[in-house]
């Protein structure tokens, strides 16, 4: 399997962990940073990092990947080889259609592989960089009971 999927999925279980308060589980947040990294490192054979919380930091993200003002919620790490990944948790004020905006202008001089519209207002879009050693997947989802917008990216290097 390509490492860059590896890296991915690895990110993918390290959110389902983390996520598990939300489904009635009530571990701490360390708890659950702790536990998430560990699986992260186990399926990616890597090292992995979690940070949740309100000041996430956002500097491993290129400028083209932050949305202005965007408020960093939480970040996974994880590392295996040459290959780098990190799933961030992102929210604005912004309805959904206009942060889909900045991303499609933003990310205008990369490769589109894919393009995906919900009728709820929410997309997902992939993208790779031309000479295809940086690869993200942005998802963006209005919560309309709040009056965000979630944004979650999943950004890897080779």
């Amino acid at each position: 399997m390509h490492k860059t999927t590896v890296l991915m999925l690895s990110l993918i279980t390290a959110v389902a962990l983390v996520m598990l308060p939300a489904c009635g589980a009530k571990p701490s947040q360390k708890i659950a940073e702790t536990a998430a990294a560990k699986a992260a490192e186990i399926a990616s054979g890597g090292k992995a990092k979690v940070d949740i919380g309100s000041n996430v930091d956002l500097s491993g993200l290129p400028a083209n990947l932050r949305y202005p003002g965007a408020k960093g919620l939480a970040s996974w790490t994880a590392n295996q080889d040459s290959t780098k990944g990190t799933y961030y948790t992102l929210e604005s004020s912004d309805p959904a259609a206009g942060v889909k905006d900045f991303f499609t202008k933003s990310l205008a001089g990369w490769k589109q592989s894919m393009t995906m519209n919900n009728a709820d207002g929410s997309s997902m879009m992939t993208y790779s960089s031309t000479d295809n050693k940086q690869t993200a997947v942005i998802t963006i989802a209005p919560n309309k009971d709040k009056g965000t917008t979630t944004i979650s990216i999943i950004y890897a290097t080779k």
